[in-house]
């Protein structure tokens, strides 16, 4: 039997713990289900969930990454928000038409393409549904994390034998030995997201920062915590993209010691560490909800975005609570529900997400 190799593409290697937690789950995916060789584009040093040979590490380049998919058998795709054009910038539009162009080399080179705990849609203007309807065309099996993209596709035309729906990969991790028992502190732990504006009337990230100099101040003058922990999942430079220089920035505003800037880390499983260390978390980011629900931490969550609203939805726990981008100009009424979701006590969570993504996710031998 031929030795099979996989190049696996994504938003990995780029500083973004949701990303980094995603590609923790794959690889723990593909370790237990293929003997691939899998090509991992990333820019920095990646923490691996096994001991594996064959996964390998190349640069994060165009010529690197064509190199990789002339030589494999499949082109994965991973997850997750990368193929969409919802928001206002052109960053969307080119970020599709550069996937779609690998998916086209693939297919040139004869290799199998697919999408791994993806999300997909929604595209906001014609461009990128045209750009979808070519990149379904090039795809051999489609893998969704979300019952919208699900959906998507399927009306689209996708044949529903080609296509699966699963939990986010990042639900892969599975928490080391003895860490139900870490005690929880009397702080609340949070994260910001900077391009949530773009998605709202919100014309900067000003209001942002405002709105939760006020919440901060509450919570600490009026004893409702001890502390507070700015917990940084995407350390990118970028004040666009980035939570790094948001936080930053209000670290320096707030000026109290009893805040502090809790940095990114490559290792999902320390973030994770940050977070179940806190009595609430409250976060901007997709992956922050996974986070919390993964860690039984009680969470109030921005919901910027569907795939918020939708994951929120399926969690269906009262211990994971949303609030809308319409909040984010009222303090008190962003605060109401921080208090609200502190009554929350930590919960036991649901760690058989695994043998679900194991059984469902793609065909049986799809990688041998």
């Amino acid at each position: 039997m031929k030795h099979k190799k996989i190049t696996l593409f994504g938003f990995y290697g780029r500083k973004n713990s949701g990303d980094d937690a995603m590609l923790y789950g794959i690889l723990k995916y593909l370790s237990e289900k293929s003997i691939a060789t899998v090509y991992v584009p990333s820019d920095i040093e990646i923490v691996l969930p096994v001991v594996n040979n064959n996964i390998v590490i190349i640069p994060r380049n165009i010529k690197s990454i064509f190199k990789s998919i002339k030589q494999s058998d499949y082109l994965l795709i991973g997850g997750g928000s990368l193929f969409h054009t919802k928001g206002k910038r052109l960053k969307f539009k080119i970020m599709v038409s550069r996937i779609f162009a690998l998916a086209l080399s693939a297919r040139i080179y004869k290799c199998k393409v697919s999408f791994i705990s993806a999300g997909i849609g929604p595209f906001e203007n014609a461009y990128g549904r045209m750009i979808n309807k070519f990149m379904l065309n090039c795809c051999d099996f489609i893998n969704v994390r979300d019952v919208k993209s699900y959906d998507l596709i399927l009306k689209a035309g996708y044949p529903k034998s080609r296509c699966s729906l699963t939990t986010d990969f990042a639900y892969a991790i599975t928490p080391p030995p003895g860490f139900a028992s870490l005690p929880v502190e009397d702080k609340i732990a949070i994260n910001l997201l900077p391009y949530c504006t773009e998605y709202s009337g919100l014309d900067n990230n000003d209001t942002i920062i405002e709105t939760y100099k006020t919440i901060i101040k509450s919570l600490l003058e009026n004893g409702i915590t001890k502390r507070i922990d700015l917990i940084c999942i995407n350390a990118e430079e970028d004040v666009i993209s980035g939570d790094k220089p948001l936080l930053e920035t209000l670290y320096k505003e707030v000026n109290d010691d009893r805040v502090q800037f809790v940095p990114y880390s490559t290792d999902p499983l320390q973030m994770m560490q940050k977070i179940k260390s806190a009595k609430l978390f409250v976060t901007f980011r997709y992956h922050g909800i996974v986070y919390a629900h993964i860690t039984g931490v009680p969470c109030a969550a921005l919901e910027y975005h569907t795939k918020s609203e939708m994951l929120i939805k399926a969690i269906d726990r009262k211990e994971i609570a949303g609030f809308p981008l319409s909040m984010m100009e009222n303090p008190s009424e962003v605060l109401n529900v921080i208090c609200k979701q502190l009554k929350m006590e930590h919960f036991e969570p649901d760690n058989n997400n695994f043998n679900l993504i194991i059984e469902n996710s793609f065909p049986e031998n799809y990688f041998r």
